[in-house]
């Protein structure tokens, strides 16, 4: 019994775990395929939805926080703008504004390897607004 009460004053020491953190974001490519990358500490859970009026992706992240380092930023191809923000306590969004509708093609997240972060790999294609 003595040992189990000792665990569980170590447990509530220990504190939630820490959030992943975001360290840059950046968008590659051009109008027939682009790609966004979000560097992170370790890998992410994440949910990605498709918003139209005016067309948008919502990157959905638990537990996240974000470096300095990880500015909103100008976009490139078909994506025209970026920005996130805390949206409830330990959920965070990352907003791609789309300069028209889009198929997601692929995503997936690349293991850390050390020197190297975790990435999670959004790939969007140019669609109609019917299949969007």
């Amino acid at each position: 019994m003595l040992r189990f009460a000792f665990l569980l004053v170590l447990a509530a020491l220990a504190g939630p775990a820490s959030a992943n953190v975001v360290g840059d974001m950046r968008v590659i490519g051009d109008s027939a395929r682009t790609r966004f990358v979000v560097d992170l500490e370790k890998n992410p859970d994440y949910r990605v939805l498709r918003l139209s009026n005016p067309y948008r992706l919502v990157v959905d992240l638990p537990d996240v926080d974000f470096k300095e380092a990880a500015k909103p930023g100008e976009g490139r191809g078909l994506i025209s703008d970026y920005r996130y923000g805390l949206i409830a306590p330990g959920k965070a969004r990352i907003v791609l504004d789309l300069v028209g509708p889009v198929d997601i093609v692929n995503t997936f997240v690349l293991d850390p390897v050390d020197p190297e972060p975790a990435r999670l790999v959004i790939d969007i294609v140019p669609t109609t607004a019917p299949v969007f």
